[in-house]
């Protein structure tokens, strides 16, 4: 950095020259120049091009898979540069269909075309938790299933609409962490690419694909150092209004109902687990943690050179969430508040589902319910969008708590229906060309954030 520069170094030089690779972000070129302004009185700058740098980075394989297929059938890049640095386009990357011939030849396991490990264990994940969900369907008995949805009728528009309230206290909650502060005017917006990292997360393994897909859609708007922090410090507002919500409701279905010995202690030990999460995820952000994250990953050779251009801009990234730490507590205190509300609106789904499907159950019941199902739902994280083990888990905490097996069912098949009913829109938003993505995520939302005008 600029400020390691010991000026005994220089002391008799009148002219000295200052090289910098492709990996070398722009802005630290920028800073060394700027200080030898300032210590030597500088008064000639010369750019002398020896090598034309056309490298581009392609986005991972994993989020490739999210977005749409050019005409030339390769989905397109990341292009631009890494945690918005600004470096200048040359015209060479320019050209879209030459960025992947372009860049720096991988080890087979990291081009796109060879399959990984997990994009063969995926799909039999999938086919196990749809098998478990049919056996326990088929096991119930559809007839009856069937009847209890039929209970339900057109009260599951209002529980699709009641859930977007939820989904707009997870925006307002995002929202919130923004610096600067995001007009309430580009709500719809921010609302859009919420939605999309929402379909991301319900369709993948993990629970985590939304996040990188919002930065980058963000990075357009807020630069990629903005956009990081803000999704990274949403998502920990998120896990700690969730920890809350999942901690209460467990003591509380604990306190209320006589749960066999093992439902106990895997509940306790879900929640102990997320709060452990929490725990080390406020630690390492308190203290850090892209900047140790890139140090550590690019000592790994194949990708020594893709991070080292990083290691600038993911410091400036745990500066600016350390900052809003400090800074700005209340705001992030109104975010996990958001967010805990947005958990509530599950909660009032649920309760008016057992109304209608288990009539004789109450708030506590749909307190353990909700508790109950979204903690031991984490224990299967590794199923793409829990699909049959999340309906599984439902069946299996009724009957934990005495109410009638099929009514579980039904009431898994309608939170499954509902979560579907939301992710469609982030589909069809994904589904559209990229460049039209950034424009709305991007350059519409820039000219509207304060401060952003001339950047």
């Amino acid at each position: 950095r600029a400020g390691d520069i010991d000026p005994a170094w220089l002391e008799g030089v009148r002219v000295f020259g200052l090289t910098a690779s492709a990996s070398a972000p722009e802005v630290l070129v920028q800073e060394v120049v700027e200080q030898a302004r300032r210590m030597f009185d500088v008064a000639e700058v010369r750019d002398f091009e020896t090598v034309r740098e056309d490298v581009t980075f392609s986005l991972p394989p994993e989020l490739k898979t999210l977005l749409p297929t050019r005409p030339g059938g390769s989905p397109p890049t990341a292009g631009g540069p890494p945690f918005g640095a600004d470096v200048p386009p040359s015209s060479e990357s320019a050209a879209p269909q030459d960025r992947d011939s372009e860049r720096e030849a991988l080890p087979p396991e990291f081009e796109s075309g060879s399959p990984a490990v997990s994009s063969r264990v995926r799909p039999l994940l999938l086919a196990a938790g749809i098998a478990l969900a049919v056996a326990v369907f088929s096991r119930i008995g559809w007839r009856d299933i069937a009847a209890h949805v039929g209970r339900v009728g057109p009260w599951f528009a209002f529980l699709v609409a009641i859930y977007g309230l939820s989904q707009a206290a997870f925006v307002q909650g995002w929202r919130s962490v923004f610096d600067p502060p995001l007009p309430i005017a580009q709500f719809p917006k921010i609302f859009g690419l919420y939605l999309s990292g929402y379909a991301a997360n319900s369709i993948a393994p993990g629970n985590v694909a939304g996040e990188p897909l919002k930065m980058h859609l963000l990075r357009g708007a807020t630069g990629g150092e903005g956009a990081v922090a803000s999704v990274t410090l949403h998502k920990h507002a998120d896990v700690m209004a969730q920890w809350i919500f999942v901690a209460a409701g467990v003591v509380a279905a604990l306190a209320q109902f006589p749960l066999p010995r093992a439902a106990q202690i895997a509940a306790v030990a879900s929640t102990a687990g997320l709060g452990a999460l929490l725990v080390l995820m406020t630690w390492a952000l308190g203290r850090g943690a892209y900047s140790p994250i890139v140090q550590r990953v690019s000592r790994w050779k194949p990708l020594a050179h893709r991070l080292d251009s990083l290691r600038g801009s993911a410091g400036n990234v745990d500066e600016k969430i350390s900052r809003f730490y400090a800074e700005r507590p209340g705001r992030f205190a109104a975010a996990v508040a958001w967010c805990f509300a947005g958990w509530c609106g599950g909660l009032l789904e649920t309760w008016i589902l057992l109304r209608l499907l288990a009539p004789g159950a109450g708030w506590a019941a749909a307190i353990a319910v909700e508790s109950l199902a979204m903690t031991l739902n984490n224990l299967f994280l590794f199923i793409p969008g829990r699909v049959g083990s999340a309906e599984g888990v439902r069946v299996g905490v009724f009957l934990l708590l005495g109410l009638p097996a099929p009514a579980g069912a039904a009431y898994g098949l309608l939170r499954r229906a509902r979560e579907i009913a939301w992710t469609v829109p982030g589909l069809v938003l994904l589904a559209r060309p990229a460049r039209a993505l950034q424009a709305t995520g991007g350059s519409r939302l820039r000219s509207l954030v304060p401060g952003e005008e001339g950047r």
